[in-house]
């Protein structure tokens, strides 16, 4: 068993950063997925076979080889 977390504080950080930075333009929807850190998979109670698995099909959504629908 294992959980999806949402890195809320990844956000929040790209947010105040850009605000620091003067490049906030506010209005536009954020999106911050598995490459940007924004969503990912605790280790929960997975084997390390499954663990292997479950990173693998990560850095094929990263890199796009696996492509995961919106909705």
């Amino acid at each position: 068993m294992t959980s999806t977390k949402k890195n809320v504080g990844t956000a929040v950080t790209t947010i105040a950063q850009s605000a620091y930075d003067d490049t906030f333009s506010g209005g536009k929807h954020l999106v911050l997925g598995m490459e940007e850190v924004g969503v990912d998979l605790t280790d929960g109670e997975l084997t390390e076979e499954v663990k292997q698995v479950v990173k693998t099909a990560r850095e094929k959504i990263i890199s796009g080889k696996i492509v995961v629908p919106e909705s």
